[in-house]
């Protein structure tokens, strides 16, 4: 059996790229259980013509699910008798979406359940994933799969070792509340790999490193008497701080954590459901910077019920929290609860998927203007928006 799983092209040159690790561990597993498993990432290279596949796996975000139709209308030309599935977050929220370009969907963790595929054939158009409770059961990725995402690049390189979120953000479309971990011996020996193979600045994508204070714990320890010699960042959260813990992180190599805070008004964060208070985050800042580490603060701009008020508040805690910041625009993705009331508290200016990145606006609250959402996000990411400025300065508190 000749399995071909694709990582769409980028919507736009400028995009970035999304890295192909859910493309990858279902390769890895199905290599494992003796597949023949090629991964093309297609803002790379092109489809090859020397495999031919009896299945196609294209899997796509949002930003991606339009190339993902694309690219199935070339494979069907080239591979006519492939079986065509798509996966990933968009088809997971709308499967929809995939027909009549594929014949199934597969929602949530792609593993099992392209296994079964290959084994026993398509019996249903949308397919529920079941998830692996033990994901060590994945192996780690050969070194094809390992170029296919780090190869040639010279920033820092991504590793996921959790699936999962408790937490439950409006804006966010995880949907598995359980979190699932690789071992601690599994993730460091995946972090040795790719030092040793690439180089070793490295962001812990999990979305909440620092969840399992234990298990954090026992990973720094292990890289500090290993000596790997690691740069790392993290994704931590306001209500997961623990500053012996950040201690040890610091000495393990981890020089930057970032914090998903979005906002500075107390009544958005409760509405978006992020479970702490501006308070509590201006405290986690502070001390988190008093270990040494850095802090990139993350902030959105356009959620719901905002109002040039609130997003105030959010410019006037961003120019004094942190000089490390971002600032997106929020998007009311498919799967989420904000996509589901978007239109009760504002306008959707677009479905056009490609457009659905977090820094374009596709979604304006009704008491927000598109203008003054852009002068707030660049003011906050560094600009001099003068007239913005002088109408927060009486909420700055130097």
């Amino acid at each position: 059996m000749k399995v071909l799983l694709i990582q769409p092209a980028p919507p736009f040159p400028s995009f970035g790229d999304a890295l192909p690790f859910g493309l990858a561990s279902i390769a890895s597993f199905l290599r494992k259980e003796r597949m023949d498993v090629a991964l093309v990432d297609l803002g790379k290279e092109s489809l090859p013509s020397d495999f031919v596949p009896n299945v196609v796996g294209i899997g796509a975000s949002t930003p991606y699910s339009k190339n993902a139709v694309f690219c199935s209308k070339k494979v069907k030309k080239l591979f006519p008798h492939a079986k065509i599935v798509f996966g990933g977050p968009h088809f997971t929220a709308i499967p929809e979406n995939a027909f009549p370009y594929a014949d199934a969907v597969i929602r949530g963790d792609g593993e099992l359940a392209m296994l079964d595929i290959c084994y026993n054939g398509i019996s249903e158009r949308v397919v529920n994933g079941t998830p692996i409770e033990n994901l060590d059961d994945i192996p780690l990725p050969d070194k094809d799969l390992l170029d296919c995402i780090y190869k040639g690049r010279k920033t820092r390189l991504h590793i996921v070792g959790a699936r999962g979120c408790p937490f439950d953000c409006v804006f966010c479309a995880e949907h598995s509340k359980a979190v699932r971990y690789h071992s601690v011996d599994y993730f460091i020996e995946n972090l040795r790999v790719l030092a040793q193979r690439y180089h070793n600045d490295i962001f812990i994508s999990d979305d909440i490193f620092t969840l399992n204070k234990e298990r954090a714990a026992e990973i720094c320890g292990k890289i500090i008497r290993m000596q790997l010699g690691l740069r790392l960042r993290v994704f931590g959260h306001i209500n997961c701080f623990d500053k012996d813990l950040l201690l040890l992180m610091k000495q393990a190599g981890v020089h930057t954590i970032s914090y998903g805070i979005e906002s500075g008004n107390n009544n958005i964060l409760r509405l978006i459901n992020k479970k702490f208070t501006v308070d509590e985050t201006r405290r986690v800042v502070r001390e988190t910077l008093e270990t040494g580490i850095n802090v990139d603060c993350l902030y959105m701009i356009g959620n719901v019920s905002e109002t040039e008020e609130t997003v105030a508040d959010t410019v006037a805690f961003a120019l004094q929290a942190s000089k490390e910041r971002w600032c997106s625009f929020a998007i009311p993705f498919p799967g989420t609860k904000f996509y589901e009331v978007a239109e009760q508290y504002g306008t959707i200016l677009t479905k056009d998927w490609d457009k659905y990145t977090n820094q374009n606006i596709a979604y304006v609250p009704y008491g927000l203007t598109k203008r003054y959402m852009r002068r707030a996000r660049d003011t906050i990411v560094g600009g001099a928006d003068r007239s913005l400025l002088a109408k927060i300065r009486r909420r700055l508190r130097f």
